[in-house]
């Protein structure tokens, strides 16, 4: 099972807590093992390349794959498309830095209401990030020169 955005960490946990319910809490026998991941900082183009190309091959067993798409607006054609085009590499469609602007925009407008150390600690976290981005930019003209 592989959660994909917001809130895709708590997805994770509840199908592990589902499956040691199941299971009485005890010791899971391998074949009702269910593995479990989540990204929440990957493109969903991402996650379909990691599902296809590189968990699918180590779960023989695995017969069918379901997308669960959770949202307010159909995209069912959309996420088939974007699953059938993995092939041999990660395919970067344009769609999904929508999707990771979106995620951003959401969490900065969760921010704006949030309290002062919160907001505080994300200003601290945007800074980081431009600091590498010129750290970045510095190297790779060093590096051209």
């Amino acid at each position: 099972m592989m959660a994909h955005g917001e809130g895709c960490s708590l997805w994770d946990d509840s199908v592990d807590w589902a499956n040691l319910a199941v299971n009485d809490y005890g010791k899971i026998p391998d074949e009702k093992s269910v593995m479990t991941t989540w990204h929440d900082n990957e493109s969903l183009s991402d996650v379909f390349y990691f599902a296809k190309m590189c968990a699918l091959p180590f779960s023989p067993n695995t017969k069918n794959i379901i997308i669960l798409d959770i949202t307010n607006n159909p995209r069912e054609a959309i996420m088939l498309s974007k699953y059938e085009h993995v092939k041999d590499g990660r395919i970067v469609d344009k769609t999904d830095y929508i999707d990771l602007f979106t995620s951003s925009l959401s969490k900065f407008e969760k921010a704006a209401s949030s309290k002062l150390s919160e907001r505080i600690a994300l200003a601290f976290s945007l800074f980081k990030l431009f600091i590498f981005c010129i750290a970045l930019y510095g190297i790779i003209g060093f590096l051209l020169s």
